[in-house]
């Protein structure tokens, strides 16, 4: 299994336009051996949340970048 961090949009503008990408949480994918998302969750953007730590720690490694929005 492997994952992937990903931004997260709000939901789309009353006019169909896309919604604004989110910076108070952080979307984290858990793929499976096909890259199929098997879970996903929503990480709240809060020093004090261990996945958010999680994420930084991963962030902080070279050559990792979140993944933009759909």
């Amino acid at each position: 299994m492997s994952f992937r961090y990903k931004k997260v949009r709000h939901v789309p503008k009353a006019d169909g336009s896309q919604g604004d990408v989110r910076t108070d949480v952080i979307g984290k994918d858990i793929l499976d051996e096909s890259d199929v998302v098997i879970n996903h969750m929503w990480i709240p953007v809060d020093d004090t949340n261990a996945d958010y730590q999680e994420y930084l720690e991963w962030e902080a490694k070279d050559g990792n970048t979140i993944a933009d929005a759909d």
